[in-house]
């Protein structure tokens, strides 16, 4: 499997909202305008006079962060952004591992990403709503 695919399923999504998860597949699906390739907000993280200013457009992971938290500065989603990947690298054990999702979603074609993403999305969706042990061992 993808390395980045491990990263989202293994290491991303379990921190991710159900809510944020939900508005992320609607997001894919439609080509929302606010996804963003290529850094994490718009405006930019770490220019300072942009810092308390809401969030215009952004990556997916922030995206489900800022709809999911109910987040609406650069400040506030950028913060949480670190916080989780931080997380999900701990709960990968590889400091690099979620770097491999954030270079894929970066460099993929717009068109792919958001089809591949949202089988992922999709899945982990499908995984909060059923009851553990519903689905028939493999």
């Amino acid at each position: 499997m993808e390395s980045w695919r491990i990263a989202f399923r293994d290491g991303l999504a379990p921190l991710l909202t159900l809510k944020g998860l939900i508005v992320l597949a609607a997001a894919l699906e439609t080509d929302d305008v606010r996804l963003d390739q290529g850094c994490t907000t718009v405006p930019q993280a770490g220019e300072e006079w942009f810092e308390s200013f809401p969030v215009q457009q952004c990556c997916a992971l922030a995206l489900a962060i800022l709809e999911g938290e109910g987040l609406e500065t650069v400040t506030d989603v950028h913060g949480r952004f670190l916080e989780i990947c931080d997380q999900a690298s701990q709960r990968l054990g590889d400091p690099g591992a979620v770097a491999a999702f954030i270079r894929w979603h970066d460099d993929t074609p717009r068109h792919d990403m958001r089809r591949l993403l949202l089988i992922e999305v999709e899945a982990a969706i499908v995984g909060r709503r059923l009851p553990p042990g519903a689905l028939p061992a493999a």
